[in-house]
């Protein structure tokens, strides 16, 4: 994982991947510049985003609304692992069979 958004930015430009977990606020960046900035590569419209948060309600909604305009996935923590577990699967298999 990544210390800052910042440290994530770097890193969007440098790696494929197939799945990106992101928190909604970290540290200089937060996970929404660093969704877009992932939407904004090659390839970035086939990558999974799970965005996560710890915010309370009125402040959740606002977060899976902005989630959603980038095709990400919404989890508010504590976030069930199962399903964590199973977004990521889904993902991967995806991503298997395109390519």
């Amino acid at each position: 994982g990544f210390q800052s958004g910042y440290e994530a930015l770097v890193e969007v430009g440098r790696t494929t991947f197939d799945v990106a977990i992101v928190d909604v606020f970290m540290a200089k960046v937060d996970g929404f510049e660093v969704c877009e900035a992932i939407r904004n590569t090659e390839g970035g419209d086939q990558v999974k985003l799970i965005m996560i948060s710890g915010q309370a309600q009125a402040e959740a909604l606002k977060c899976a609304e902005r989630a959603k305009a980038l095709s990400a996935t919404y989890m508010k923590k504590p976030m069930d692992m199962t399903r964590l577990v199973e977004r990521v699967g889904e993902a991967v298999n995806a991503n298997a069979m395109r390519g």
